[in-house]
């Protein structure tokens, strides 16, 4: 078998770090595919139909740690059940989990190897994929195996003779490992499952496991169940091993019908002298000579004699700094007799302690008690942990401890108030601020510093008293007058059984002179230049201010001019707040960015004027009127003239502003000016234009036409101004050979020779003609 770990290993595996699974033990199965966990005992699989060539089976796990990756090998007899495919759809790793493995009937898939264990009768297959978290619960794989004999029962199981001390697998010798990439595999033990394709039965047992004491009776439901449809008489037996608990069966015989179930009860009995420990129970079902014996084994644990421990109440509900108990109360568990100590280790802030540190417990139930005393100076939730120690036993419990208090809350830090004016404050007192309720008088005080006596508080309620366990609050309202400007600290105290609890609530409070405030609205706009910002200032009276007020503002950068519709507001006990509308004019020509205008408020005149003053920011954009004209096209009535010739351009402008143009259009020829047109192109317009480049006097060449307009005043965007020819013009020369305009005098001439010479011939060949037909 190939270490899986090694393998993971040596392919460079990721490894993901989870919690330590400790002493996490699983459970790997084959079972039927359609399900999702193991069964309680090992199944026998069968074929859907009698007529199915193949069986699929599932590989599960059950209730392991975190896993990543496996590598199992089946065996079962090849000459029954051939194995013919792995499936890893559905897999807990994932069903494109990366297959490191893969060796079935003893030939490996391509890439991967089989190993010295391999053969005919197993299946071996190892993947890798995505983690899993504690407790796993789920399928590995699926295997396909042709079914290529009959049988009544043979076994499908996992192959052995697997691991080492130094590469063990997940239960040595047993070919199953199960890994999360960590250098050691997750502990898992295995169930095997058995195959039948012709008349059989099952036998399992529910539940599998008992657990019983010393002197009790327990038992567990048999069925059998007719597969391929077998019918007969079953006889059930029972044993124990180790020796000491009895069994029984009823009933010991059954007529099994096919196709159906039936069932016996196993009856267990453990005897007060059972050596507390584990025995195994095998009921064991047999037929007719012609059929295998099948079994089931039932579990039994027999637990030795122990103790408990609880508490009455749980929770003890105590006010701070008083004190509270609970009963601890211990109890014989199977006839356990000792002596148990008991230690009390409380968390921090709680006193605790016990009043018996060793009690003696006889046999038979509840017969020993302890008590807890607790005690907290301060209100919160505490926990007393109490651990009983009878020699290798021990068990602990938890004892809540909530000590409760009261509490007095200000909503506010601060406050300001004016000078000479009567304010009120309300405080708060509860009884339940950590836990509910707090049982008992409050006194309550009230302190001032520094004790100038520029501050007098008054507050009431003095007493409170809290007699409810429901959630209770007061309030205290406390009235203050400030004499003399300054700040001051007011301190509402209270106590609580009989001063041993001690809270309080502190206010500083400002008393102000006469005062105003100032705002704007808003604080932040855009505006386009040429247009106008508009601010609302609002003037608030503070405290018992009386007086006129004068705003005056200034802008930064220069340039905008401001404007109030007043510039005066006054302020007093009848009118406590006036407000002033600010205009911000910004000129056409202020280039675009931020302004900061300030605005500020004065009562009175320097020195000692009261001054107030606040901001606001203007964002100035591009107007939205502007000038613009672009060259929209060019072309030209030929690409190849010849010297002398006259080359049309036409030219397409337009008007993209806002306003009628006057502008001049140039006809280029590279970046000389060959013509040149003024037009008037209206709003939004067009205009087609004709120039013309007169070549005479140009060498003959290639050259690059082009249109341009002459810049329009206000004009910011220039760069579609100028636009040229995408294809150059070849300018020809004018001597283009014989029978160009000036060589066409010696062609001519050649022509009326030839002519010539024609009218002589046909001259002749007609009087020749006409003397030999004289002679005739």
């Amino acid at each position: 078998m190939i270490p899986l770990l090694l393998l993971s290993s040596a392919l460079n595996l990721s490894q993901t770090v989870l919690p330590a699974h400790g002493a996490i033990t699983g459970l790997v199965c084959i079972a039927d595919p359609t399900g999702t966990k193991c069964p309680e005992t090992p199944p026998i699989l069968t074929p859907a139909a009698p007529s199915d060539t193949q069986i699929t089976i599932g590989v599960f796990v059950n209730s392991s740690a975190a896993l990543n990756g496996f590598e199992v090998i089946l065996v079962a007899d090849h000459t029954i059940i051939n194995p013919w495919k792995v499936d890893m759809t559905n897999s807990i790793i994932g069903s494109s989990a990366s297959i490191l493995v893969q060796c079935i009937g003893g030939r490996p898939k391509p890439g991967t190897t089989c190993s010295a264990l391999d053969g005919p009768d197993t299946l071996h297959i190892g993947a890798q994929g995505t983690i899993s978290f504690p407790p796993t619960t789920g399928l590995l794989f699926s295997a396909t195996y042709n079914i290529t004999g009959t049988t009544k029962n043979t076994p499908i199981d996992f192959k052995t003779g697997c691991g080492s001390p130094t590469n063990p697998t997940s239960d040595t010798p047993v070919c199953v490992t199960i890994t999360s990439g960590t250098p050691q595999p997750d502990p898992e033990t295995t169930q095997s499952a058995g195959f039948s394709n012709l008349p059989f039965y099952a036998i399992d047992a529910s539940p599998p496991t008992l657990v019983t004491d010393n002197g009790a009776s327990n038992s567990s439901l048999i069925t059998l169940t007719s597969l391929n449809g077998f019918s007969g008489t079953v006889t059930l037996s029972g044993s124990v091993n180790p020796s000491g608990p009895t069994q029984s069966l009823f009933p010991t015989s059954i007529s099994l019908t096919a196709g159906i179930q039936d069932f016996s009860t196993l009856s267990v009995t453990v005897g007060t002298t059972v050596v507390p420990g584990n025995y195994n129970i095998t009921v064991t079902a047999t037929t007719n000579s012609s059929f295998p014996l099948n079994s089931v084994i039932v579990h039994l644990m027999v637990p030795p004699p122990d103790f408990s421990i609880s508490s009455s109440p749980a929770t003890v509900t105590i006010n701070a700094t008083s004190s509270g108990s609970a009963r601890l109360t211990l109890a014989s568990l199977r006839s356990f007799a000792g002596t148990v100590g008991l230690t009390v280790s409380p968390s921090s802030g709680l006193a605790a302690s016990l009043n018996a540190t060793q009690l003696m417990l006889q046999p038979g139930g509840s017969n020993s008690s302890a008590t807890l005393t607790v005690s907290a100076s301060t209100g919160g939730t505490y926990s007393a942990t109490i651990t009983a120690t009878s020699a290798q036993l021990t068990h602990r419990i938890t004892v809540s401890v909530v000590a409760l208090d009261f509490g007095v809350s200000s909503k506010l830090q601060s406050i300001s108030i004016p000078q000479g004016i009567n304010q009120s404050y309300t405080f708060t007192v509860r009884n339940d601020p950590l836990a509910c309720c707090f049982l008992g008088n409050v006194t309550l005080s009230t302190s001032v510093s520094p004790l100038t006596g520029g501050i007098a508080a008054s507050c009431a309620p003095s007493l409170i008293v809290f007699n409810s366990r429901t959630s209770q609050s007061t309030d205290v309202i406390c009235q203050l007058r400030g004499t003399v400007l300054g700040d001051y600290t007011i301190v509402l105290g209270g106590q609580g059984r009989a001063g041993k609890l001690f809270h309080a609530a502190v206010l500083v409070v400002h008393v102000q002179a006469p005062d105003f405030a100032i705002a704007a609205s808003p604080q932040f706009q855009t505006v386009q230049a040429g247009s106008r910002a508009n601010v609302t200032i609002i003037l608030t009276r503070q405290s018992i201010f009386n007086g006129t007020l004068s705003v005056s503002a200034s802008v930064s950068p220069t340039g905008p001019t401001t404007a109030f519709n007043v510039s005066t507001v006054m302020i007093n006990n009848s009118n406590s707040a006036g407000a002033v509308a600010l205009a911000i004019t910004v000129p056409p020509t202020f280039h675009p960015g931020t302004l900061t205008v300030t605005i500020t408020a004065v009562n009175g005149s320097s020195p000692g004027a009261l001054t107030h003053e606040t901001t606001v920011a203007i964002t100035v954009a591009a107007p939205s009127t502007f000038h613009d004209v672009s060259i929209g096209s060019l072309t030209t009535d030929t690409s190849s003239p010849t010297v002398g010739d006259k080359v049309k351009y036409t030219i397409v402008v337009y008007d993209l502003g806002n306003f009628q143009e006057q502008v001049t259009v140039v006809a280029l020829v590279g970046d000389t000016t060959v013509d040149q047109q003024n037009v008037t192109i209206q709003q939004g317009g067009n205009a087609t234009v004709t120039l013309t480049w007169a070549t005479s006097g140009w060498t003959p060449g290639t050259y690059v036409l082009g249109a341009k307009i002459l810049s329009v005043s206000g004009e910011q965007n220039t760069g579609n101004n100028l636009l040229r020819s995408t294809t150059p013009v070849n300018l020809n020369s004018s001597s283009q050979g014989l029978l160009s305009a000036g060589n066409l005098t010696l062609p001519i001439g050649i022509l009326v020779a030839v002519v010539a010479l024609i009218g002589v011939s046909i001259y002749l060949f007609r009087y020749r003609t006409r003397a030999r037909t004289q002679t005739s």
